[in-house]
């Protein structure tokens, strides 16, 4: 089996499945092409990097047909709606590790879907926007296991833990 990544007509030659995928996407619109993508059609896709993609307001349903996610970033994007993370099935990014939210500035909280992260060993929200934590309260405990780094410089609206 093989994977391909299409994005504005141009194609990546097929890869082996078991071949590792990277793939960094800077300055882009939007990512509502990738809504069309099958389930599975990127099962070797380990990270993604949209930084700096300062047009992209939210993140579309095309991310939970993601299952070897390992790494996303989102570093300097436009981001601001994340409630894509909150409609995914639980399960659907079992191997996520890192999360990097890093100065999305119209980020301002975390919500329910954190909690659905069981292999979440990183998150980085500096710089961010985020002044409501209170979803890491309402998490049930050991949803986050894995948690090793929360990474929250900068973050001049944060009133508490």
């Amino acid at each position: 089996a093989f994977c391909a990544v299409q994005m504005s007509g141009a194609c990546m030659a097929p890869l082996p499945t078991r071949a590792t995928l990277y793939l960094a996407v800077r300055g882009v619109e939007a990512l509502s092409a990738l809504n069309d993508m099958a389930p599975g059609s990127l099962p070797c896709l380990e990270t993604l990097r949209l930084d700096e993609c300062r047009n992209v307001q939210k993140l579309e349903a095309w991310l939970g047909r993601l299952p070897s996610l390992k790494e996303l970033k989102l570093s300097i994007s436009g981001v601001e709606d994340l409630s894509a993370l909150n409609d995914m099935a639980p399960g659907s990014l079992p191997l996520l590790e890192t999360l990097s939210l890093d100065q999305c500035r119209n980020v301002q909280k975390l919500e329910a879907w954190m909690g659905r992260l069981p292999s979440l060993k990183t998150l980085y929200l500096s710089g961010s926007g985020v002044e409501d934590l209170s979803a890491l309260n309402d998490m049930a405990p050991g949803s986050l296991p894995l948690l090793e780094t929360l990474s929250l410089g900068a973050c001049t609206n944060v009133q508490m833990l």
